[in-house]
């Protein structure tokens, strides 16, 4: 990962800190976002320090969070499974998803591939069982219904192999198409 990208990384697990310590502590979002910059981002004076973090995006992503609440709440449970709830969300999980979402509205980019994959690499820095997987699935789930680019790569062309049968249903193996997938 190049330094740029770390530090888009970085400053999307602080979202992510910053979003679980609201909902635990109650904190309006601003004075959750002020004791982060002041205390817990970029503090190191050691110019070979690990990566910094973006701190734009950071308050970005919180800000945007606060924002559009109710909304990516409405969006995360409309993804859940009918017999499980917001609330039932371990609430690390319920700061990424949202966190992700928040970045699907911010905007940036239509490639919702990106910002799943960001969310997904997050969700391994704090669990290892089934939640990236988890997270993964809800994501696109909520990217699909936002109309949200999935994919930047075409679909695989699938010919048109009617043409190779004989009107015995035989595949004809000398016909163009032959049954073969042609890239």
């Amino acid at each position: 990962m190049s330094n740029g990208m770390e530090k888009l990384h970085s400053a999307r697990v602080a979202a992510v800190q910053a979003l679980y310590q609201i909902e635990q502590s109650g904190h309006p979002s601003n004075t959750v976002i002020k004791e982060f910059l002041e205390h817990r981002i970029n503090i190191s004076q050691d110019p070979k320090a690990d990566v910094t973090v973006d701190t734009k995006l950071f308050q970005n992503i919180v800000n945007a969070t606060d924002e559009n609440k109710n909304k990516i709440d409405d969006l995360i449970k409309g993804s859940l499974a009918e017999d499980w709830s917001l609330e039932r969300l371990d609430s690390v999980l319920r700061a990424i998803l949202r966190a992700a979402c928040a970045e699907f509205f911010m905007g940036k980019t239509k490639k919702a591939a990106i910002i799943i994959n960001e969310y997904v690499n997050v969700t391994h820095q704090f669990f290892s069982n089934k939640e990236p997987k988890f997270v993964n699935g809800i994501l696109d789930r909520i990217a699909r219904s936002l109309d949200l680019e999935i994919s930047s790569e075409k679909p695989p062309k699938i010919p048109d192999i009617s043409k190779s049968y004989e009107t015995t249903g035989e595949p004809n193996m000398t016909s163009e198409g032959g049954g073969v997938i042609e890239d």
